[in-house]
């Protein structure tokens, strides 16, 4: 009985330390950088690959990872959707969405939106930046630059501008900025670079090495592969529903190091991926911010860092497992979780500290109200 007693007492302390009310929210910024100066795109693969390309990150991140579409910010040609194409998977309709791009990708419309949001994000808030387009460099990493290629309105972006525009939001909690832009190594390198922001890139920023790769995917059409890869690992399958399997520890989502797994181990691939993960942070994690853990069975050890969890419908924890949850906002354990005998569980709202960090912080004191709600099931 000692045991159980143990358990229980446990359990009860989870929800102790989930009962805070944290207003936060998920912002997406896709910048795509490329725009057809005829109708005929889908003929030019330099220009076709950033409107497909986009098409598949957004698409992800509305019905995969839940972000709601007013908070998916799309910078695209002249501020329209790219509708001329004879590829149907490639339309809005396909989805039945209204439109997907926002604001045209004139550097004005860039610093100006930006700075609005500057006002609207706080250091409760998430960030997501991804980036497409062609990129330039060299073996120095401050040459590196993006063409804002766009008819009447050609832009080069210097990597020390591209800083200048995602630091131009100041506040944020975590913040993940991707590059499917060659020689996009080079954003490693400098001031983005923090124990708050991950940096994914398709290549590296040298002479030799750099590029990306694009081609015609069998059966579909032009993608960057990084980007291709990517999304459908997210995504669970490609445009063509080939399944995708990057979840190394069955737990029915991606976090950032099995993102890089899958990436590097692609037979599409033929670059060489950069990660910046200066905590690190890579294997806790997620491009999806309020996770939903269900019909898994857990039996490793295992980090998840996060806005919000829920734990329900035959989520197992077995025999071994050691589960670390680290929720800014919300943790919810309901009906269909199991913790077996011999798992360990370490849930609250604080932190996973950079290593060689002490204890976990919380955020809140252990002397709050319990909050006896009925949402969790113990098994001996």
């Amino acid at each position: 009985m000692e045991t159980r007693r143990l358990i229980i007492n446990f359990i009860l302390t989870i929800f102790i330390l989930s009962s805070i009310s944290m207003h936060s929210e998920n912002y997406a910024f896709l910048i795509s950088t490329a725009y057809p100066y005829d109708n005929n795109m889908d003929y030019y693969y330099y220009y076709f690959q950033n409107w497909t390309d986009l098409y598949l990150t957004y698409e992800d991140l509305i019905i995969k990872e839940g972000y709601d579409s007013t908070k998916v910010i799309v910078f695209y040609g002249h501020g329209q959707d790219w509708d001329n194409t004879v590829y149907d998977r490639y339309k809005r309709s396909y989805h039945h969405w209204g439109h997907i791009v926002d604001h045209a990708v004139y550097i004005d419309t860039l610093r100006h939106v930006l700075g609005q949001y500057n006002s609207i994000i706080d250091q409760n808030d998430n960030l997501t930046f991804w980036f497409f387009g062609h990129g330039s460099g060299g073996d120095d990493p401050e040459r590196f630059n993006v063409d804002i290629d766009v008819p009447y309105h050609q832009y080069t972006l210097y990597k020390s501008e591209i800083e200048n525009l995602i630091d131009t939001i100041a506040q944020y909690n975590r913040r993940k900025i991707i590059f499917s832009v060659c020689h996009s190594g080079a954003m490693i390198y400098g001031k983005l670079n923090n124990e708050q922001t991950t940096i994914l890139t398709c290549a590296t920023h040298q002479i030799v090495g750099g590029t990306c790769g694009s081609d015609s995917m069998p059966g579909d059409t032009w993608h960057v592969k990084f980007n291709y890869v990517l999304t459908s690992s997210l995504y669970g399958k490609d445009p063509l529903d080939t399944i995708y399997l990057a979840d190394k520890n069955n737990d029915k989502v991606i976090n950032f190091e099995e993102l890089i797994y899958q990436i590097e181990n692609s037979p599409i691939m033929d670059t060489d991926p950069v990660i910046a993960d200066s905590c690190p942070m890579a294997n806790f994690l997620f491009i999806d911010e309020a996770l939903h853990l269900d019909s898994a069975q857990l039996d490793t050890t295992i980090q998840y860092r996060v806005d919000s969890l829920t734990a329900e419908n035959g989520l197992e924890l077995m025999s071994g497992s050691d589960i670390t949850i680290a929720c800014d906002k919300e943790i919810r354990f309901k009906p269909g979780f199991h913790a077996r005998s011999g798992s360990k569980m370490h849930a609250y709202i604080g932190y996973i500290n950079c290593p060689p960090a002490g204890k976990s912080q919380p955020v809140m004191s252990a002397t709050e109200q319990e909050n006896k709600s009925g949402l969790y099931n113990i098994f001996p």
